[in-house]
């Protein structure tokens, strides 16, 4: 419920409805389950895999370090969906090639018309 459906939007249609069950089963039938250990690192592409996580809890001593690092390549990548370029403009638009940079510290950068 963190991201609460917009009363803008209609129901979710029976065909709708047993599309996403198609989907739901058969990744879960096509599963994989990564076991993560300390020091591990994953990279995916959010556009490209289907994936879930379980929840977590931190516990003293069991505490997970999440990053997400958008990275881009003007050449090779895939053209960037309608729905994601005002998301990927906040991030990349007008940042000269020293912004574009990876800092140890975690920064928040000013979004664009928000």
């Amino acid at each position: 419920m963190a991201q609460p459906r917009s009363k803008d939007i209609p129901p979710i249609t029976e065909a709708q409805a047993e599309a996403l069950d198609a989907l739901h089963f058969t990744a879960e039938k096509h599963s994989a389950a990564l076991d993560f250990q300390k020091g591990d690192v994953q990279y995916i592409n959010n556009l490209s895999v289907f994936h879930s996580r379980n929840g977590f809890t931190d516990e003293p001593g069991k505490e997970r370090h999440l990053l997400r690092l958008w990275l881009r390549d003007s050449e090779y990548a895939w053209e960037t969906p309608a729905p994601l370029h005002g998301r990927w403009d906040a991030v990349y638009a007008n940042l000269s090639a020293e912004e574009q940079v990876f800092t140890l510290e975690p920064q928040i950068r000013k979004t664009v018309g928000r």
